[in-house]
């Protein structure tokens, strides 16, 4: 293909002439991108497309790889598997998006005699209606309310009067002298069986990888007929594919100390390599917990390159792709030999636990202060008195030392409390 200089040298006395023959150039040189995955040229700019998925907190994307088509199907599909394989891990760690958007939730959990919902954002709430309503007869009804905040009993007061006919006025009067205690209790032991690994999860990281590496050495380099089979693998399947050349990997990454210390304890990390003879391995590991590798191509490829991204899913914004940060990081030696140990596995299960009583923990203690102090009516920066001070100071101590001690914890809540509440909500005022 000409270059635009070789055009203008041609054509030096047509100035028209020559912005026609630049601009058609450059169509061609833009039309040359192909969809790496269908090899459909790309209409005008392709569709944007994470490396990282954003699940997984990925921020990285590239548009000129993809076209929609392939995005959406593989997104809704492939993509999806992957990352549904690690929804208890992100809703345990309240790990949001790339996007910011919240951990995904987990309804009716079966939490030793209890279900529950776990919430994105770490809250934990009882599964089933907020209120139960039971007729006596004679226009008599026994109500009982199980909510999570003053703010939750004035969301369900219009519902309780709809459901028994009294009066809201009514109602609230009689709210404000009712009986109420606020419960604080861990939940009973979850069981959660999941699976990782399989076709589809295997496709959705050959493709990270194949995007990885076709973001740094380019479209043309991505189009060549060495990742065919790879490619095909990726749109379609394959069991041959799959059981030749895709691994799991339980070992922990070569120098993982050092990507820990960059980018936290539960770091994802997604790496390609090539040898001198083009042969090309990409290895995905996923929350510090589990590797998958697959053998991009066998051989032909771009020889003795290396591309790297990593980030850290706690804080989605501290991620690199940048060779002087993570580039290094991958050992081809380490990458010739795969391998997976269930002790290893297990070991490694049990790291990703104790980051999670630290990290969680901390986070707990957090929410017992921010609800003690709302309790009392404080919240944010707001001055507490000195009188005031020790009594919310004990009442946060002994709450988080029942939470440590996984003991319940009942604390009367006074009809004051109640009645100011009702009060101020019936008069529009905010409730704590």
């Amino acid at each position: 293909m000409l270059s635009v200089t070789d055009s203008v040298t041609c054509i030096d006395s047509s100035p028209g002439l020559i912005f026609f023959v630049c601009s058609l150039l450059g169509a061609l040189v833009r039309n040359s991108l192909h969809c790496i995955f269908c090899r459909e040229v790309l209409q005008g700019r392709g569709s944007w497309e994470h490396i990282l998925l954003n699940a997984f907190g990925g921020k990285a994307k590239t548009k000129t790889l993809s076209c929609a088509m392939c995005n959406n199907k593989l997104g809704g599909t492939i993509d999806r598997e992957l990352a549904e394989q690690f929804t208890l891990v992100r809703n345990l760690f309240e790990m949001v998006s790339g996007d910011g958007r919240d951990a995904p939730s987990l309804y009716k959990v079966q939490a030793g005699n209890r279900k529950i919902n776990l919430l994105g954002n770490g809250r934990v709430t009882l599964a089933g209606r907020p209120f139960t309503v039971e007729e006596l007869g004679g226009g008599q009804f026994r109500v009982a309310i199980n909510v999570q905040s003053l703010d939750e009993l004035e969301a369900v007061i219009p519902h309780i009067v709809a459901k028994t006919g009294i009066a809201e006025d009514r109602l609230r009067e009689q709210l404000a002298g009712a009986q109420f205690t606020d419960t604080q209790d861990r939940p009973g032991i979850i069981s959660h069986k999941y699976s990782l690994g399989g076709e589809g999860a295997m496709r959705a990281v050959a493709k990270a990888c194949l995007l990885l590496w076709g973001r740094t050495l380019g479209n043309e380099e991505a189009q060549k007929p060495e990742y065919d089979e790879v490619r095909s693998f990726i749109r379609n399947g394959s069991a041959d594919f799959l059981s030749a050349r895709t691994f799991l990997d339980s070992r922990p990454l070569a120098r993982a100390d050092e990507v820990e210390k960059a980018y936290g304890p539960l770091f994802n990390f997604v790496g390609v390599t090539s040898d001198a003879r083009g042969k090309v391995v990409g290895h995905f590991t996923v929350y510090n917990l589990l590797g998958f590798q697959v053998v991009l191509a066998e051989g032909g490829a771009a020889p003795c390159k290396t591309v790297s991204l990593a980030n850290n899913p706690l804080d989605p914004k501290i991620w690199s792709d940048k060779a002087d940060k993570v580039g290094s990081l991958l050992d081809a030696d380490w990458l010739a030999v795969p391998s997976f140990e269930t002790d290893e596995y297990r070991r490694r299960s049990v790291a990703m636990m104790e980051s999670y009583y630290r990290i969680i923990g901390a986070r707990a203690v957090g929410r017992i202060v921010d609800r003690v102090c709302a309790r009392y009516g404080f919240a944010g920066d707001d001055p507490i008195p000195p009188e005031m001070l020790n009594l919310i100071q004990e009442e946060i101590a002994v709450r988080v030392a029942h939470n440590i001690a996984g003991l319940p914890l009942t604390i009367p809540v006074s009809p004051e409390e109640i009645a100011g509440s009702v009060r101020k909500a019936k008069k529009g005022e905010p409730t704590s």
